[in-house]
């Protein structure tokens, strides 16, 4: 699945000429994303391309399906959300289409080359990237849970990227090369590991403040949204695959120590 957002009207491909990026300035009206709720303008357009699972799929080649989400904040998991209420059919049928074939004189017949920036960040090792990531997001005051809509920003402001308003282009990757779109999404993957695996240390800390929360308010039992109350409180947010080795942790010890009694 692909992400690109582009300007609203649907329309089949087969009447369409090669595929071409445009932004367009639309109104700042409020809206709210169907999936999280989360206040969004309506120049915020996602368009999801369902690629051939081979993975033959080129920009300008064949693209089987396509969905318009909208309004739709855009980050990764109300986009995927969005899609499987898709084919259950709650946001309507999606019909398959085809291309025409294109003039092989469009076709580009090799990648661009990496430009300066690119070609630093391909020989820049990730553990090095990641740190200076979490490190500009911790002094920018920004969560680096969101890696993947923080990635491009942090790439434009300390790596000298161009600006794009769309960070799913960098993921995308119109108009760069292959090796460049592979690097920002291992380096995104790299990051969501190292940001998980912190939580998880934090988590396996805070099992006693946990077991004392939840003993001092008489439970014997905890649920994951009584951790989720601990966390608020604690004003901690973490990934929630630590959240559920936190409620884990601190059910297993409440049982230990119910049973001791």
């Amino acid at each position: 699945m692909h992400l690109l957002r582009m300007r609203p009207k649907p329309r089949r491909l087969s009447s369409v000429p090669p595929l071409q990026l445009r932004s367009i300035q639309l109104p700042k009206t409020p809206y709210t994303c169907l999936v999280c709720g989360k206040a969004v303008s309506d120049d915020v357009l996602v368009r999801v391309y369902i690629a051939p699972s081979d993975g033959s799929y080129r920009p300008g080649g064949g693209v089987p399906f396509v969905l318009e989400i909208s309004p739709c904040c855009g980050d990764r998991d109300c986009v995927e959300a969005a899609w499987e209420r898709a084919k259950a059919g709650v946001l309507g049928e999606i019909d398959e289409m085809e291309l025409e074939p294109e003039d092989e004189a469009n076709v580009p017949t090799e990648e661009p080359e990496p430009s300066c920036v690119e070609q630093a960040l391909l020989d820049a090792k990730d553990e090095a990237l990641i740190d200076e990531f979490l490190e500009w997001a911790a002094k920018s005051k920004l969560d680096p849970h969101d890696s993947w809509n923080l990635l491009p920003k942090f790439l434009e402001a300390s790596k000298d990227f161009p600006k794009t308003r769309d960070p799913s282009l960098y993921y995308f990757g119109i108009g760069k090369p292959h090796a460049v779109t592979e690097k920002v999404k291992s380096l995104r993957d790299s990051i969501k590991k190292a940001v998980e695996g912190r939580d998880l240390k934090l988590a396996e800390s805070l099992v006693p403040d946990c077991i004392a929360w939840a003993s001092g308010l008489g439970l014997k039992t905890i649920r994951q949204a009584d951790v989720e109350v601990f966390l608020s409180e604690k004003g901690v947010k973490m990934a929630p695959v630590a959240a559920r080795a936190l409620w884990a942790r601190t059910g297993l010890q409440l049982r230990v120590g119910k049973g001791r009694a």
